[in-house]
């Protein structure tokens, strides 16, 4: 009669999980060696990273740059990360980053649909701080929108904000010559805008008892190192409204970060446009049910070089 040790053929479950804590650290770990080689390229990193998704609507995108262009805190750099717009919306876009004299980098994913995770997760890799905040090329940001994402910032948290939404007539009489402080006055806000509170920039003491609930992809931020450890944005194909946001928001907190709200100090507007047609938003694809509960995505930011975007670096 033969004799098996069953014992030694049974893998403990104490053992597996440690096996796979130590191999989501090693893949972590060679990501962030990629991550450092480029900041070591550049020199010093800059405060933060500003990364501005954009598809084409060139005037929307230049009124967006234009707030960038006039913060109080300066020490950021610019992130184009560019969802297969024109060449020509390129070209444009592209003087008029330099004709504002912004420091910036320009990452482009051809013209495939929707792959808005494919180039924030190129952005995230050709960024050169430690810190990056997201924010859409439809929103205006407020001239102290990177200044209260820096000072707001904590080890162990992530932020998220808001948005302004404005209305019609107002959005568009919005220009690229007059200050945004003069243009977008507290009684501009309360008549022509909705959720025009959001708006507010509140004392320290009063903001800090307000939360946010999850995070909009218009309007957050994180440490670079912690976007990192979970492989970043997922890049299979979603559409709008697919959340990516969510996903990414319910992924930290598995990781053990809180959220911390920045409402009521990083402010943003958001410019006036047709909603996604209904027919449109019934074929977005979301993110597979199955990996949902995943902390590290298996299609991410170490996965990225399967994808052939373009990046200019200025």
């Amino acid at each position: 009669m033969r004799i098996v040790d069953v014992g030694s053929s049974i893998e403990h479950p104490a053992s597996s999980i440690e096996y796979r804590a130590s191999s989501l650290e090693h893949r972590a770990s060679s990501i962030q060696h990629r991550v450092s080689s480029i900041q070591h390229r550049v020199g010093r990193a800059m405060k933060a990273s500003v990364l501005v998704s954009i598809y084409n609507k060139v005037e929307f995108v230049k009124k967006t740059l234009f707030g960038l262009s006039h913060q109080s805190e300066k020490d950021f750099e610019v992130i184009i990360c560019d969802d297969g717009s024109t060449e020509e919306t390129r070209g444009q876009i592209k003087n008029y980053l330099e004709e504002l004299k912004l420091r910036y980098n320009y990452v482009w994913y051809k013209d495939v649909g929707f792959q808005k995770t494919i180039v924030l997760n190129k952005g995230v890799l050709a960024s050169t701080s430690d810190y990056l905040i997201f924010l859409d090329g439809d929103c205006i940001p407020h001239k102290d929108f990177v200044k209260y994402h820096c000072i707001l910032r904590e080890p162990g948290k992530y932020l998220g904000g808001r948005r302004v939404f404005l209305k019609e007539c107002f959005s568009q009489q919005i220009n690229l010559h007059t200050s945004l402080s003069k243009q977008i006055s507290f009684l501009k806000l309360i008549h022509n805008c909705t959720r025009w509170e959001e708006g507010i920039i509140l004392p320290d003491f009063i903001r800090q008892r307000i939360s946010v609930n999850g995070i909009k992809g218009c309007n957050w931020s994180c440490w670079k190192k912690d976007l990192v450890e979970i492989n970043g944005f997922y890049n299979d194909c979603l559409g709008p409204v697919g959340g990516e946001d969510c996903h990414i928001h319910d992924r930290f907190t598995k990781k053990g970060l809180k959220l911390k709200s920045a409402r009521y100090g990083a402010i943003v507007y958001h410019q006036y446009h047709e909603k996604i047609a209904p027919n449109y938003n019934q074929e977005r694809k979301y993110i597979p049910e199955e990996i949902v509960y995943q902390i590290m995505c298996d299609n991410g930011l170490e996965q990225i070089d399967n994808y052939q975007v373009t990046t200019q670096v200025v």
